[in-house]
């Protein structure tokens, strides 16, 4: 979850998807402005999320453990 935190990681992650929006023909600046708009956000919301749910995220990852 540290990473989410990490302002080069989410710099990274609008990087990515940036580079990725410049293969929508004819929605290119649309994609865009969606990732810098709302990408900042999706990630706060998930950083809460996680803090939130953690345990719930931990139990569950140790169940997939076991079926695995």
């Amino acid at each position: 979850m540290s990473k989410l935190k990490d302002p080069d990681a989410e710099f990274e992650i609008i990087q990515i998807l940036i580079k990725e929006c410049n293969k929508i023909e004819g929605h290119v600046q649309e994609c865009k402005r969606l990732v810098l708009q709302y990408i900042p956000l999706i990630m706060v919301n998930g950083e809460k999320f996680l803090e939130k749910n953690n345990d719930v995220c931990v139990q569950a990852c140790m169940n997939i453990t076991v079926w695995m």
